[in-house]
């Protein structure tokens, strides 16, 4: 995450004294703004992780003035450096030292998180052609026991994004983005599952044979799920949830190589297809249980990060959201759990 943020607010210049008081009481030391054609641009240099704290008394002035625009661009490079004009400018203390920010844990801001899981929510052409060519390709790899072509649908599966637009929509109590991403997240499962229960009937492969199990080890290796599958599932979600919060988009291809969603579904519509029904079963306890850790483990972190609404009635919801969200997705978790052990002991 870029260590500055650099915030450009465009009001009319009737409205500028409005837009002023507020960054007045920041006391920022780092703002500027200039007048043109009836308009006024307020720009502010603030550290990444006091964002939040600028924008959230802005917000109400801004929903009450027409044709008021304010955007958070990253900031690449800034000089001299903060540290140096800290120890060169002998004044009173800025509010906006990092240090006493609410947002210890240096997050990205509200806005900038929300801005980043919408588009994971949205279902579009794309979002479906991706989920079935990363089938497709889950498929063949599956098929022919390649784990190399197994990881590249791995990492070009786009499934991962909507149960991350879920968990971050819970936590802020928005119900709107919730349905969105349950909608997208639910009918990429299902397009993906429909591709791979034709590509299993129309390609030229044999997953299982019909007089023994000879499965790849790719297959076979999807077909079970251990405590070991399961603490892999959530500290691998808390790792993708960490990756959002902090900006390092980049780390979440190791998530979704970690806790790929794609193969295990892929494995069961495919088993399924093939009428190995015990075999579909398992790879189905599998994909139920990294849909489980990924929710669970990202809900938790994104609450514990602070991510939360600006209102308290709006705060209030999201309490109950996430609360709600943290206990259904730990007691299926917990079943889950119980299943594994009483297979073992049985097994």
């Amino acid at each position: 995450m870029a260590a500055e943020r650099l915030i450009e607010i465009l009001v009319p210049t009737a409205h500028e004294e409005s837009i002023r008081r507020v960054v007045r009481t920041s006391d920022l030391r780092w703002s500027w703004h200039q007048s043109a054609n009836g308009n006024t641009v307020f720009k502010l240099a603030v550290p990444a992780n006091r964002v939040e704290d600028i924008l959230d008394p802005l917000e109400p002035v801004l929903e009450g003035i027409e044709d008021a625009r304010l955007v958070v661009l990253p900031v690449e490079a800034m000089l001299p450096r903060r540290s140096q004009l800290d120890e060169e400018e002998k004044g009173p203390a800025n509010v906006l030292d990092p240090q006493k920010s609410k947002n210890i844990r240096g997050r990205l801001s509200r806005e900038e998180l929300y801005l980043d899981v919408k588009g994971w929510s949205n279902l579009n052409a794309d979002f479906i052609v991706m989920t079935v060519l990363s089938t497709v390709v889950a498929s063949i790899g599956l098929a022919k026991d390649n784990a190399a072509v197994v990881l590249a649908a791995m990492v070009i599966a786009p499934l991962l994004g909507p149960n991350m637009a879920l968990a971050m929509a819970t936590t802020l109590g928005d119900r709107k983005l919730l349905l969105e991403s349950l909608r997208t997240g639910l009918i990429g499962i299902s397009v993906a599952a429909a591709t791979a229960f034709m590509a299993t009937a129309v390609l030229p492969m044999q997953l299982v044979s019909d007089t023994s199990i000879t499965a790849s080890k790719e297959i076979l290796s999807r077909t079970t799920v251990d405590l070991a599958d399961i603490v892999l599932g959530l500290a691998a979600g808390a790792a993708g949830a960490l990756a959002i919060t902090s900006g390092v988009a980049s780390s979440l291809v190791g998530v979704m190589v970690a806790v790929a969603l794609l193969p295990p579904l892929v494995v069961t519509a495919g088993l399924f297809a093939q009428g190995q029904i015990s075999l579909a079963l398992g790879a189905g306890l599998l994909l139920t249980a990294n849909l489980a850790c990924v929710n669970l483990s990202a809900v938790t972190v994104f609450a514990i990060q602070g991510v939360r609404p600006r209102g308290w009635w709006d705060a209030k919801r999201s309490a109950q959201l996430t609360g709600i969200a943290v206990g259904s997705w730990a007691l299926l978790l917990v079943a889950l759990i119980a299943l594994v052990l009483w297979l073992q002991w049985n097994g």
